[in-house]
């Protein structure tokens, strides 16, 4: 006689054993939750809540398997014992024609094909049972991108009463989510986490830019270039909607863009120039607008997100970067009242060479140049001796470059001057330099009128 196989057996032997006193205890029903699945989203979260923390609770106390909770449920129990007696009967029968003396090679093939796909059947049946519990993950830290239905679904595949929506057919067994959909157990997926890693780099890039201006950098370039490639790399994960709704500090993406989204009906308000919840039912279902709007088109929120953060982050390195130049006028404000008649000398004496050619034009730095003719200047050090060769022959654009002084000041130079400050094209000055000339324009704004 054919032996039972060991796969068939266990869950055979498991599925006739009776109720134990250990499951007893009644299970609180989670109907209220998948009864309110179309309902207000906020009662909805409300019990969402009430049962991760139920759940949290028990977690601590019970370790029951999923198999022995179904194997216990008064209405799948009996349909499984009757699947796997069925199972095993076509087990016996084809194992008897695959193993019979008289019976055509055909016949024994089609035997023994039938009772491989039973086998494969009772393996899975024993595979999805084992996985609800090594899919089980209580947790806390559950993305607020994911909808209301996902968290439902969450809430009842780790509950007992789990077993309440399963059914149990040929191809497997499958749990009826909130949708109605059927879903094989060993095909559920829990919800999406915060993105903390994407949250954790967002926050260190704002740190990043708020240095980089408390140190006085400039922020195009190296900054701003770090500050893109960031974005960029958070947002190209699976994950990037986390970043638009959950918490990144205290910038949250979504609640800043309600008002552009939903305009009068998105259930929030700004107040003192903070975002407000004032309706929080009509918030968390325009919430839930949002994330279908963002699943049907994430360039373009991905895009929104990036141009708010690239705003966020230049205003944060603007306020330190002004809190910086204020700092640095008030430590050096003798020095650039001295600067302030370095460079009023040298307009001065511009202005007088520009009328009478062979005057000296005294320079901030304490050299000195005279016009030599064809827009050209020959610069003298401080003994008043000409600097020889092309380094000491400049022109009109490069002397004043060369004085480095604030706009205020060049608007003063003779009408023979034409040209704007180059920028920085010709700038002999050394960054040091340049960054006085732009704190003495500071200064000079204010007390020069």
């Amino acid at each position: 006689m054919a032996k039972k196989t060991t796969s068939s057996q266990s869950l055979i032997s498991a599925a006739q054993r009776l109720y134990s006193t250990k499951y007893a205890e009644a299970q609180k029903d989670i109907a209220p939750i998948l009864k309110g699945v179309q309902g207000a989203a906020m009662q909805i979260e409300n019990a969402i809540t009430q049962k991760r923390k139920e759940q949290k609770e028990k977690s601590e106390k019970i370790d029951d398997s999923f198999k022995d909770i179904l194997l216990n449920n008064p209405t799948l129990r009996p349909q499984l014992a009757a699947k796997l007696e069925s199972l095993q009967d076509q087990y016996y029968d084809n194992l008897k024609i695959s193993e019979g003396a008289f019976v055509g090679r055909g016949k024994k093939r089609e035997a023994a094909e039938a009772n491989n796909i039973i086998a494969g059947q009772l393996a899975k049946y024993e595979s999805q049972l084992r996985s609800v519990d090594l899919n089980k993950k209580p947790s806390a830290n559950i993305s607020n991108a994911n909808k209301t239905t996902t968290k439902v679904d969450n809430v009842i595949f780790n509950d007992k009463s789990l077993v309440d929506n399963v059914i149990i057919e040929d191809d497997g067994i499958k749990f009826i989510n909130s949708k109605g959909e059927k879903i094989p157990l060993d095909q559920y997926k829990q919800p999406k986490e915060v993105f903390q890693v994407g949250i954790d780099g967002m926050i260190d890039t704002f740190k990043l830019v708020q240095t980089a201006g408390d140190q006085g950098k400039t922020y195009e370039g190296g900054i701003e270039e770090e500050v893109e490639a960031n974005i960029k790399k958070f947002l190209n994960t699976d994950d990037f909607d986390s970043l638009l709704f959950d918490d990144i500090g205290t910038f949250n993406w979504a609640k800043e863009n309600m008002m552009q989204e939903f305009g009068e009906n998105s259930g929030v308000k700004r107040v003192d120039g903070e975002i407000v919840i004032e309706d929080e039912a009509k918030y968390l279902d325009n919430l839930e607008t949002l994330k279908d709007r963002v699943a049907t088109n994430p360039k373009k929120y991905k895009d929104d997100f990036r141009g708010d953060y690239l705003a966020s982050a230049k205003a944060k390195y603007n306020e330190a970067k002004s809190a910086y130049d204020a700092e640095q006028s008030k430590e050096t404000s003798g020095t650039y009242k001295d600067r302030l008649n370095d460079f009023q000398r040298f307009v001065t004496s511009y202005n007088i060479a520009a009328e009478n050619k062979s005057n000296v034009i005294s320079l901030p730095d304490g050299r000195f140049a005279k016009y030599e003719g064809e827009d050209k200047y020959r610069l003298l050090n401080k003994n008043n001796i000409p600097i020889e060769g092309p380094d000491g022959l400049v022109s009109d654009q490069d002397l004043v470059n060369i004085a480095g002084m604030p706009p205020s000041f060049v608007q003063q130079l003779d009408r023979r001057y034409m040209g704007p400050l180059a920028a920085g094209e010709f700038d002999r000055r050394t960054e040091e330099e340049k960054a006085s000339s732009r704190a003495q324009d500071l200064i000079n704004k204010y007390t020069i009128k």
